[in-house]
């Protein structure tokens, strides 16, 4: 790639955060999976590159989703990563938007 010679190395990517987060991407959809809450996110990355419509919960999108979610495990398998993608006692999700702080523009 650094010399021109191929446009990519991979068609998807695995990325990971601790034990709060999994996810995997290809060139237009992305699955965040966060585990300790039984949260699933999916965005198409082509129509929403900011990531602010989650549509892993419309069911038209239920084969991108699982198609996903099998994409990530086979990632999950070849990185060694054993990190469970749910839980049976998941936290509960909260977020408390007092604490944002805005973000100052020039």
């Amino acid at each position: 790639m650094l010399t021109g010679q191929q446009d990519k190395v991979r068609d998807s990517l695995f990325t990971a955060y601790r034990t709060i987060q999994r996810a995997v991407r290809d060139d237009r959809w992305k699955l965040i999976v966060y585990p300790q809450v039984n949260k699933v996110q999916r965005f198409d990355l082509k129509s929403d590159p900011g990531e602010t419509r989650d549509l892993a919960d419309e069911p038209a999108h239920a084969g991108q989703v699982e198609r996903l979610f099998t994409l990530l495990k086979e990632w999950q398998r070849q990185a060694g990563d054993i990190q469970p993608l749910r839980t049976d006692k998941p936290e509960r999700l909260e977020f408390d938007f007092s604490k944002v702080q805005p973000v100052k523009r020039p």
